[in-house]
């Protein structure tokens, strides 16, 4: 008897340790997405920028669970985005696999700041003066 429970027990823990293997966040960060400050917009401010949308952990606040993400944007010599606008975002996780594909967004960089566009139709608009300047 007490052997069928030494076994459940340890099932269990296997089951448990194979799914927290799984889902659980990623620790590194995972660039889906980058788009470069074209030529013609300029901030007179350590430009180039650059944009990228980075893929994190599982979102466990939601149902069905989604994948967290953060929009960055920072200047483009600075790769470890040390320095720059972060912001955590999401790709709302009730529309298609499509809309919610981070890498098909859509980017317009003015002088005004940048728009990132998914393919659901939400729009995020970060001002300019959030990314540039030397802060």
């Amino acid at each position: 008897m007490k052997w069928r429970s030494a076994v459940a027990v340890l099932a269990g823990l296997s089951v448990a340790a194979l799914l927290l293997t799984v889902l659980l966040p990623r620790s590194a960060r995972q660039s889906v997405f980058r788009s470069l400050q074209p030529a013609s917009v300029t901030y007179h401010s350590y430009d180039p920028y650059l944009l990228t949308v980075e893929e994190r952990g599982l979102d466990w606040t939601t149902f069905p669970l989604s994948r967290r993400h953060q929009v960055f944007i920072g200047r483009a010599a600075d790769l470890d985005h040390g320095y720059g606008y972060h912001l955590d975002y999401s790709f709302h996780p009730q529309m298609t696999a499509e809309q919610t594909d981070a890498s098909r967004v859509q980017v317009v960089w003015t002088t005004a700041g940048v728009t990132l566009t998914e393919k659901s139709g939400q729009r995020l608009f970060i001002p300019q003066a959030l990314f540039t300047g030397g802060r």
